[in-house]
């Protein structure tokens, strides 16, 4: 029989990604293969170690290579489970992406729970990232000074270490030229953004739909409204970040490149959108990535 220690929600501040990219000693991302508790008659309470192979460093530090340890605050120790207000919890098998910070001799995550994205898979096999922060009441302060809880955050996996290198210095990721993206993408319009709705997944995620009325469509099946369905978006207590989905706003205009997905029409990734407008005289302008207005009928896609 084990026995529990009751424990109640700590109250715990916020700390935003690039602060816990930049101070934390090494980043991981791997699978749990191994965790044991012991009890630290230094400290006085029961830790648990835990061992990762990494899939991936995104962060080095001397003693983490291809494979970290790092402990954990509580665990199971001669039949007690010691356990505390919002202690992170990992078992074999776990996969995860980790801020560590040293003390004393020792890793261990960066804020508590808040160093630790779980990575779970949705039902369509995207790899998404989310915090434990059950019995974590987790708030950051307002443009008023108010405490506002933070909302429960998902994030795509790859989007997610783009952001994490680009915070520790790493040039963002090269986008692909108009030649490129047209070739990748089925469908290709440009169109004003007529609706914006967001709405839970099956899998508890956030998706965005967004319907596009298009000016001129360059690829694809002519239709008066392209709906697009988008990874990511915002409601009231989750939000879905997907750093590798482009955002659209109502009554935006864009140049949109899409794939076929079994869902619908989906952006090609980041590249998927490029802000633009019609103008009075009806042709359409877009503002390419490296800053210079084009006139859509004035660019050449190649073959097409």
């Amino acid at each position: 029989m084990v026995w529990t220690q009751p424990a109640a929600a700590i109250h715990l501040w916020n700390i935003e990604l690039p602060t816990m990219a930049r101070e934390s000693r090494a980043i991981v991302y791997g699978e749990v293969t191994g965790t044991k508790s012991f009890y630290d008659s230094g400290r006085g309470e029961v830790l648990t170690e835990v061992e990762m192979s990494l899939m991936e460093a995104l962060k080095e530090d001397t003693e983490v290579k291809a494979a970290a340890r790092f402990v954990i605050a509580g665990g199971v120790h001669e039949d007690v489970e010691w356990a505390g207000p919002g202690l992170p919890k990992l078992s074999r098998g776990d996969v995860a992406v980790v801020f560590l910070e040293k003390l004393d001799g020792r890793y261990w995550p960066y804020g508590l729970p808040l160093g630790i994205f779980n990575q779970t898979v949705t039902s369509a096999g995207k790899a998404v990232l989310k915090r434990d922060l059950t019995d974590a009441h987790v708030v950051h302060m307002d443009d008023t000074g108010a405490e506002v809880p933070v909302k429960v955050n998902y994030y795509g996996i790859d989007g997610f270490k783009q952001k994490i290198r680009e915070y520790l210095g790493a040039a963002p990721k090269a986008e692909p030229g108009l030649n490129e993206r047209y070739a990748q993408s089925d469908a290709v319009a440009a169109g004003r953004v007529t609706g914006v709705r967001v709405s839970l997944t099956s899998d508890s995620l956030v998706e965005t739909q967004v319907d596009l009325k298009p000016h001129q469509i360059l690829k694809g099946d002519t239709r008066a409204i392209w709906i697009i369905r988008v990874e990511g978006g915002e409601l009231p207590d989750v939000k879905y970040e997907s750093y590798d989905m482009p955002a659209f706003v109502q009554n935006g205009e864009y140049l949109v490149f899409l794939k076929t997905t079994p869902a619908g029409l989906s952006p090609i990734g980041s590249a998927g959108a490029v802000p633009g407008r019609r103008r009075s005289d009806g042709r359409f302008e877009i503002l390419t990535p490296d800053g210079r207005i084009l006139l859509l009928d004035q660019v050449d896609f190649g073959a097409r």
